[in-house]
């Protein structure tokens, strides 16, 4: 769970990246010269992190609105010249991923037009969780070769990012993959327990409410990347490994109860290039 002083260095960080949003809307011309800032936040927690700079930003002159959208649907919405979405929340690697030897010349087209857009910076981690039933233990994603695997929905950040970790480990990824379930799992793990799944990958703030849920679930267990953490974070330029320390969940019962190495994504803040002042 995030530190006093964790959380203060990631709203003094969201501060800087929005206040900078607020100093070029002000000045852009046209569709947006209202001084508004229409935000796709797509999970409650972005949104949430947003929602605590409204009075700031009103008095200032800008209003605050935010849309209901997601991984390529920000991307799609920000490179839309119909779309009245000016800035958003991209999970750190989801443009990157559509470039170099594990992309699809499809994504490789699609990463020149989102290249375009402009970034404030990265804003604050977002781990990479990997839950398996007790029964399935793991120690590579290799081992998740031709198993049911849960990765979030066509449009999310962590379906990309999950299937390009995936395809780096030598696992084939086809178009509407029947092994690939796109749908993200559920906080009390009922896929899993139940069958229906044999992995689910996860990119959430650990102190969502989701993944504190999860954590506390009995019979799956979370992969430690401890093995292979460094090759990952030397491969992927976007991901960063850390270390989730015993017992940083609960005391009593102790949770976790060694250290588990993770891989984490950055969440971005990026606007369309005409707010970049």
């Amino acid at each position: 769970m995030e530190s006093n002083t964790a959380r203060a260095s990631v709203a003094t960080v969201l501060a800087g990246g929005l206040g900078f949003a607020v100093y070029a809307v002000t000045l852009q011309a046209g569709s947006h010269s209202d001084g508004r800032i229409i935000m796709a936040t797509g999970n409650p927690h972005y949104q949430q992190l947003a929602e605590s700079y409204r009075g700031e930003l009103e008095r200032n002159g800008v209003r605050l609105e935010f849309r209901d959208k997601e991984g390529f649907a920000t991307l799609r919405a920000l490179v839309d010249d119909d779309s009245d979405i000016n800035a958003g929340f991209v999970k750190g690697g989801l443009v990157g991923s559509m470039q170099g030897r594990l992309a699809t010349d499809r994504a490789k087209g699609r990463h020149l037009e989102y290249a375009k857009l402009q970034s404030l910076g990265r804003l604050f981690y977002e781990p990479i969780w990997v839950f398996t039933r007790n029964d399935t233990p793991i120690q590579s994603l290799r081992e998740l070769d031709g198993k049911r695997v849960m990765v979030g929905t066509k449009d999310s950040g962590a379906r990309r990012i999950a299937s390009q970790l995936l395809r780096a480990n030598g696992i084939s990824i086809v178009r509407d993959d029947p092994k690939l379930i796109d749908k993200e799992l559920s906080a009390d793990a009922a896929e899993l327990l139940e069958g229906k799944a044999d992995a689910a990958i996860l990119i959430l703030p650990a102190d969502s409410d989701k993944i504190q849920a999860l954590l506390h679930v009995p019979n799956i267990r979370l992969m430690d990347f401890s093995a292979e953490g460094d090759a990952y974070d030397n491969r992927f330029p976007a991901l960063t490994k850390l270390v989730l320390r015993t017992g940083s969940v609960e005391f009593n019962p102790l949770i976790p109860s060694a250290d588990i190495t993770l891989l984490a994504s950055s969440v971005a803040l990026v606007i369309r290039p005409s707010l970049d002042a």
